[in-house]
């Protein structure tokens, strides 16, 4: 038997060990790194959520001083429409359409506060948090 002959016997071996060990690792790997994402996704929605939520302070702010709220930006009911998933809807517009139309400020208070909460909710804010 030849050194050759030899060699072509054991390589299939080989390389059905090796796949064998390395299967594993890479399997460990994908899912960490499938993980890391999703932490950064969770820390993204967070981040926009608490933008959305620092919006209602110049609402709040009109609703005090004058009574009623400031005009919806534009990007506010856009982005709560973005942040609803289909499996999750939250009815953040409808909340928000609740809030501007709340004529009294006890009221619009209570209803900015849910708002708020269900989006703090639907992010998981205080889960992506280390």
């Amino acid at each position: 038997m030849s050194w050759w002959d030899t060699q072509a016997r054991i390589r299939p071996w080989l390389t059905g060990l090796t796949v064998l060990l390395l299967a594993p690792s890479l399997q460990f790997a994908s899912l960490w790194f499938y993980k890391e994402i999703e932490k950064v996704q969770a820390i993204d929605r967070s981040l926009t959520s608490l933008k959305l939520i620092r919006a209602f302070q110049p609402m709040m702010q009109g609703m005090a001083l004058t009574g009623r709220p400031r005009r919806l930006p534009d990007h506010l009911t856009r982005s709560l429409a973005e942040i609803e998933t289909p499996a999750q809807s939250a009815g953040f517009p409808e909340k928000l359409q609740a809030f501007q139309r709340e004529p009294g400020l006890l009221l619009a208070h209570r209803q900015a506060r849910d708002l708020a909460a269900a989006i703090c909710r639907h992010a998981e804010i205080s889960s992506s948090t280390s």
